[in-house]
């Protein structure tokens, strides 16, 4: 008998035998009171497999009421009610009820293991987990998680909700898992060996830091052209991008992981909001970038009802329940997304060069947008594509809106020499057709463009250099100073407490400092080379060339102590006026450039200024050296 038994244990058919009785007495033991009832789906779980996708392996029930609990399901009496999934990934689109899944889980190692139960979408509310373990004592071992319950308490601290699945050796296990959200009812499960989740999350935070890395340094780089140029397209793609790294980080769970990881509520606010935040931004700029009051009237009228949508999309989602915030979002940036799309096309059909980048940026955005919306209403599958649909969709139109807005420059420019040219040829087309008269009167135009010239480089309100007329000078000295080695010198001067005088007596009481301050330093000023000018706001320069540090600096002493002798009369009012100066020296050479003269005496001019202001400080060796007229100074 016992030769007789080796050999059928050998054989195949006894082995796929002992299989089936395995199962069926798995399914006994998990079911115990309820012989009859349906029997759920068993997963097998083996030494060679790291990684368990259970879409298609669950059943569940829906529980409309949301009144069913674990003891009425471990009775047996719902067993019949449960139906198996067709999906990878279960999605019920935006529902009232509640859902109940189930799985059977046998571990067929031959020692204990523990498992990952990781649920992929982290804007699920409520999420129960029971795991009944087979045995007489049919021991229950529950979790719970969501985004309604603080970051805090749940079990694995993950943007995922991820639950423990301990496991003996040829164990079995009934996992019951009950679901409900305000939010899109999608159960993505996936069972990981520990180091195989750590393995995947690694390879996502790749991805999702290429993801936040190019957003991010979008949104400095744009931030720091508004900055130099002040286009006010630059402002509102900046305020856009901020509000895509906000919605995008909350619908991954990253901001609920880091941001507010102990306020729930805000967390259930924050996607409907972002959503209305994103779209009031980017309305805004489309505005503006393609220009539609002047290209398309009537369809900035309505950019405008769309504006207030979204405002109102943001104030809805703090008065109603989620479910009604998210729809309406949802279905706004469906019909914004393309109204956007057709209001590019016409300005693209009447001329409007830039927006053909326009178009290609919201034609990838559209694309995603739909793709992801699907997803959201259960009519696509939860895979990669579309779950990172509006992630890869939006870091492509980053991109090229931000190409489209260098375009538009571009053109700007191209438009600006165009204007420029004709002026030249009409000129030049006039000076052959004119007589000597026609020619006296160019002689006399050309005296005129001549003044025209020399008032443009003179600030309107205090006589001196402006702002563009420095930059030239200093370009020609700095130049000088290249070929015959001499010091240029550089003072930069702001006037002390000067929003306190402008919020004190008023606008006029300022200009009329502005203008003494200028006075005075054209009056220390005994050089024909030596320029001042205005650099903005309550900023001068004064440029020095062929000035060593020395004689820079005791100028500069000159000046301050010049300027705080000025008493400025208004209306009854004597206001003193004293300067912080920064002094700068360099002797120009090819491994440096003009820029660092001024950066280095705006170092030296803020140390000044955290010393207790009226008082000039030199930069010297990469740090402001504050000095007396006595002190000496180094070469």
């Amino acid at each position: 008998m016992a030769r007789l038994g080796c050999l059928l244990m050998a054989g195949g058919w006894v082995r796929s035998a002992a299989r089936a009785v395995a199962l069926c007495v798995l399914h006994a033991l998990i079911l115990g009171a309820a012989p009859t009832a349906l029997a759920s789906e068993v997963a097998e779980l083996s030494a060679s497999v790291d990684e368990y996708s259970l879409g298609r392996h669950l059943q569940f029930l829906e529980d409309p009421s949301g009144a069913l609990t674990l003891q009425d399901l471990l009775s047996g009496r719902f067993d019949q009610g449960f139906a198996p999934n067709r999906r990878d990934s279960p999605n019920f689109g935006f529902t009232d009820s509640s859902y109940w899944f189930r799985i059977d889980l046998l571990n067929r190692e031959t020692i204990a293991s523990e498992w990952l139960l990781e649920l992929q979408y982290p804007l699920l509310d409520y999420v129960d987990v029971h795991l009944i373990y087979a045995g007489p004592d049919k021991r229950v071992v529950s979790y719970r998680g969501g985004d309604r319950l603080p970051f805090s308490q749940r079990q694995v601290k993950h943007h995922n909700m991820v639950f423990k699945v301990p496991m003996k050796a040829g164990e079995a296990v009934s996992l019951l898992m009950r679901v409900r959200t305000d939010s899109s009812m999608q159960v993505p499960l996936t069972l990981w060996r520990p180091h195989a989740l750590l393995e995947r999350d690694q390879k996502e935070h790749l991805v999702q830091g290429a993801y936040y890395g190019i957003l991010i340094a979008m949104l400095l780089f744009n931030l720091m052209i508004y900055l130099s140029i002040r286009d006010i397209n630059y402002l509102f793609y900046v305020g856009y991008l901020a509000s895509i790294l906000l919605f995008q980080s909350t619908l991954n769970g990253l901001a609920f992981e880091y941001l507010w990881p102990d306020n729930p509520w805000w967390g259930n606010v924050s996607t409907p909001f972002s959503i209305g935040l994103v779209y009031t931004a980017i309305m805004q700029f489309s505005r503006e970038f393609l220009q539609l009051r002047k290209n398309l009237p009537r369809m900035d009228k309505v950019f405008k009802v769309f504006l207030w949508l979204f405002v109102m999309v943001m104030l809805v989602s703090f008065a109603l329940n989620y479910t009604v915030a998210i729809k309406m979002a949802t279905f706004l940036t469906m019909i914004a997304t393309v109204l956007l799309f057709f209001t590019g096309s016409l300005c693209l059909k009447n001329g409007v060069l830039h927006a053909k980048y326009f178009m290609l940026a919201w034609t990838v955005l559209l694309v995603f947008v739909f793709v992801y919306t699907l997803k959201t209403f259960g009519i696509l599958p939860h895979v990669f594509i579309t779950e990172y649909g509006l992630q890869i969709g939006a870091a492509l139109e980053t991109i090229l809106l931000s190409y489209a807005l260098a375009h538009r420059l571009r053109l700007l420019r191209l438009e600006n020499e165009s204007i420029q040219r004709g002026i030249t040829e009409t000129l030049e087309r006039r000076v052959r057709e004119r007589t000597s008269e026609l020619d006296q009167a160019l002689n006399n135009l050309a005296d005129a463009n001549r003044k025209l010239t020399e008032l443009s480089h003179i600030d309107g309100l205090t006589g001196v250099g402006n702002r563009a007329y420095f930059n030239q000078v200093l370009c020609n000295e700095w130049r000088r100073s290249l070929r015959a080695g001499e010091p240029v010198s550089l003072l930069l001067l702001d006037i002390d407490h000067f929003k306190k005088v402008n919020d004190t007596y008023g606008h006029l009481a300022g200009d009329m400092c502005l203008k003494q301050v200028a006075n005075a330093i054209r009056a220390v000023l005994q050089r024909p080379a030596d320029g001042v000018f205005r650099l903005g706001g309550e900023e001068f320069i004064v440029l020095l060339p062929g000035t060593d540090p020395q004689g820079a600096f005791h100028v500069a002493e000159r000046i301050r102590q010049e300027i705080a002798r000025v008493e400025v009369r208004f209306e009854g009012h004597i206001i003193a006026v004293t300067v912080s100066i920064g002094v700068n020296s360099v002797v120009a050479d090819s491994a440096s450039e003009e820029e660092s003269l001024i950066h280095d005496a705006d170092l030296a001019m803020y140390e000044a200024k955290n010393k207790g202001r009226n008082c000039t400080c030199l930069f010297k060796s990469s740090q402001a050296t504050s000095l007396t007229p006595s002190d000496p100074i180094g070469p």
